[in-house]
């Protein structure tokens, strides 16, 4: 991709990902917060510089708007994989992009990424009954 592609698209990137009703970033600080917590959280793990990251936010968007939640987003980019590593590897991330689902109990359940539109539905509809 040619230099000015890949920055006109972060740039779009990095606008979708702003601070919304449905996009929370988020530190590791506050990822490995949100992760101990009791209650059911929806991560996205991406960055602008990952190709499939940016194909994957307008779906991801989408999707969060068709069913009224939020999703929190840790820009991978942002932090020295040193301290992350960790973190991911307890937690079983294995790939980048990620989509995940925080069960309350410290533990998280990965989202396939090909079917994150039912996925999403799926559970807004489990979390708010």
């Amino acid at each position: 991709m040619k230099p000015s592609l890949l920055a006109f698209e972060s740039h779009r990137y990095r606008k979708e990902m702003k601070p919304s009703k449905l996009i929370s970033p988020v530190d590791l600080q506050k990822l490995t917060a949100l992760i101990q917590e009791s209650q059911f959280k929806l991560i996205f793990i991406g960055s602008p510089r990952d190709r499939l990251s940016r194909l994957i936010v307008p779906k991801l968007k989408y999707a969060l708007k068709l069913n009224s939640i939020q999703a929190y987003y840790f820009d991978f980019a942002d932090a020295d994989p040193d301290d992350y590593q960790s973190l991911f590897y307890r937690i079983g991330i294995t790939a980048l992009p990620s989509l995940m689902i925080t069960n309350g109990d410290g533990s998280v359940t990965s989202i396939d990424l090909d079917h994150l539109e039912k996925a999403i539905q799926f559970w807004s509809q489990k979390s708010t009954r």
